[in-house]
């Protein structure tokens, strides 16, 4: 599939081209992250002390309670209220009360990718954002996807996260950094695109592109731990990747977080590049666009000169 930047079992990855990596026969190398870290996030999600006590009435609506404790300006970003013993409404109940009470849709996927997201309602208990976490699922149906682009995390920024990677809303007027090397990529490899960037995202994303991350959420005003939600979503995205490895779809896996899922990826219609973001300019040159083009039966539209 090219020359560039491979991983070689026990290795180490070599070669002068950035950006690319491709593998028929995928390495068996593995994780080894912060076991304390991972410890000390899961003992913040499993604690229920209570902190605050709401006095208004059981009856008064949820979403009215989720409204009043938006944290700052920032749009998506809520604090749950947590209640203690003596309140009338225990904070599992309130929970899922208000997940309910606010946009039922918005915490479930659709039944055709049978993954169990009961863990959801743990996300009440933090700070997070973006609040559309699964828009992207609820954008293209599961059996529409014609390839699948996985990120790292979302925008640190929650005035550019919108649910799906890589877009921004139609109010950002500059675009995140990782999203302008995106599209300098996009020029470089294929040619320059018909439409605005944010516009070609939409575009993509109608056609059968999943944009998505290793992590859906990111924490707010918390330590380094607790805003890395990489491990909260961890069994989620493999149980996704397997899912959609089903479809026999190209998987393109962009940066170190997303590379983890590689081993469970059942095909071999998968490429791995470095993230937009990365330093050192490690994703510039890798023609990650014609190449996902050489694994498809028809190439992808990336100019959007359909649109």
């Amino acid at each position: 599939m090219g020359s560039g930047k491979e991983f070689r079992p026990g290795g180490r990855m070599e070669g002068k081209q950035q950006g690319f990596v491709y593998s028929k026969n995928r390495t068996t190398k593995r994780y080894t992250g912060s076991k304390n870290k991972r410890a000390i996030f899961e003992q913040v999600y499993a604690a229920s002390k209570p902190t605050t006590v709401y006095k208004e009435s059981p009856e008064r609506d949820a979403q009215d309670v989720y409204k009043s404790s938006i944290v700052g300006e920032s749009p998506g970003v809520y604090r749950c209220p947590v209640y203690n013993s003596s309140s009338t409404i225990t904070q599992e109940q309130h929970i899922s009360e208000s997940r309910h009470s606010v946009d039922n849709q918005s915490y479930n996927i659709a039944p055709a990718w049978n993954i169990d997201i009961s863990f959801v309602k743990k996300l009440f208990s933090v700070n997070f954002f973006p609040k559309n976490f699964f828009k992207i699922f609820h954008t293209i149906p599961y059996h529409s996807i014609k390839v699948v682009i996985i990120g790292q995390s979302p925008y640190p920024d929650p005035r550019h996260a919108c649910g799906i990677a890589f877009q921004v809303p139609d109010d950002v007027i500059i675009c995140p950094v990782s999203l302008k090397t995106l599209f300098k990529e996009l020029e470089s490899d294929i040619g320059i695109p018909k439409l605005r960037i944010r516009d070609c995202i939409k575009y993509w994303v109608s056609q059968g592109i999943f944009l998505t991350n290793a992590s859906l959420t990111i924490g707010t005003g918390e330590p380094e731990y607790l805003r890395n939600h990489k491990y909260f979503w961890q069994d989620f995205s493999i149980e996704f990747i397997k899912r959609v490895s089903i479809l026999k779809c190209p998987i393109i896996l962009l940066g170190k977080d997303s590379w983890e899922l590689e081993k469970y990826i059942t095909h071999n219609k998968y490429l791995k590049f470095y993230h937009p973001a990365s330093r050192d300019n490690q994703f510039d040159g890798c023609k990650m666009f014609s190449k996902i083009n050489n694994l498809l039966d028809t190439p992808f539209d990336w100019l959007c000169r359909s649109a």
